[in-house]
Parts: structure tokens; C-alpha cells; sequence
């Protein structure tokens, strides 16, 4: 019975093995990384409901944010810039560092986003006149040069120089 089966699965795929290796192919051949980045329109974050103001004004409207997406190029994302023309194809000696990796990227880019709310919250704040408590500042590394002898990393945080 066992070698029935076996016998019947061996056939399915010796006249099958053409369609069952091709989603490998065509993965593996879309997801093959070139030396680029795409660029892509991101969203919008509403802040409405994260900035609150006692006594503040009745609201209407919103306070947004908008961001722009980043993608790893590939063949794939490489052939959606082609047909897609609010994807921008960007060479990836025009976003990393002589020095980085993508993943230094990615963690450079989140820390600039980050930052990026930060300051929208201050400036709302601010505008409004209101009195804002920073409960803690941190110094990130955004990139090492390529001549810097360290030991550092992208996103790592300063928490002392020269024991200061």
C-alpha cells in the first residue's frame, strides 16, 4: 500500500515538477536584490487625539503627517517602477553611506521618522503657546563615517563622552 502511494507521488510530480519548481523561480527571480531603493508614497498620520491641550480650542480639521515609503529594490519592485509612475527608482549610492548596510538604512530612516513626530508634537505645542515637558532627549548614531574608528553603530544611543 505504502509503496503504492510512494510509486503514485513520484509520478505526480516527475509530470508535475515543471509547475511545482516555477513559483520558485519566479519568487526567487523577483525577490533577486539590485543596487537600488524605491521610493513610493508612504500615508498620512493623524496626530488629532495624540496632541492634547487642556482649555485648547474646539478642533476642526486635522494635524497630519505624511511620510514616503522606502523598498528594498528588486527585480520585482524594480518592474512596478516601470508601470507605476509615483514609484521613483533611486540608486542606492544616492541613499546609503560608503560605509552602510541596507539594514543601516532602515534603522536611520525609522530614527528620522521618529524624530519627525517628535518635532510636529513640539511645533503643535508650541504653537498653541502651551508649555511642553520633555521627559528625555537621547543622541542616536546615524551613520559612521568610513574613516571613523569605532566600535559603533547605526541607532545606537550616546549616553556618555568622556564620562559626561
Amino acid at each position: 500500500m505504502a509503496s503504492k502511494i510512494y510509486s503514485k507521488l513520484k509520478e505526480f510530480i516527475r509530470e508535475n515538477l515543471f509547475f511545482i519548481i516555477l513559483p520558485f523561480i519566479v519568487v526567487g527571480t523577483l525577490s533577486f536584490p539590485l543596487p537600488y531603493y524605491v521610493e513610493a508614497p508612504g500615508g498620512i498620520i493623524n496626530l488629532n487625539g495624540k496632541v492634547n491641550v487642556k482649555n485648547g480650542y474646539k478642533e476642526s480639521g486635522s494635524l497630519n503627517i505624511t511620510y514616503v515609503s522606502s523598498y528594498d529594490g528588486n527585480v520585482g519592485t524594480y518592474l512596478i517602477t516601470k508601470f507605476v509612475k509615483s514609484w521613483d527608482l533611486v540608486p542606492s549610492s544616492e541613499v546609503e553611506m560608503p560605509t552602510e548596510t541596507r539594514k543601516d538604512v532602515g534603522v536611520r530612516n525609522k530614527l528620522l521618522l521618529d524624530n519627525s513626530l517628535s518635532n510636529a508634537y513640539y511645533v503643535a505645542y508650541n504653537a498653541l503657546n502651551k508649555e511642553i515637558d520633555i521627559a528625555r532627549s537621547n543622541i542616536y548614531v546615524l551613520f559612521i563615517t568610513e574613516n571613523a574608528d569605532t566600535n559603533l553603530e547605526t541607532g545606537d544611543i550616546i549616553k556618555r563622552i568622556d564620562d559626561k
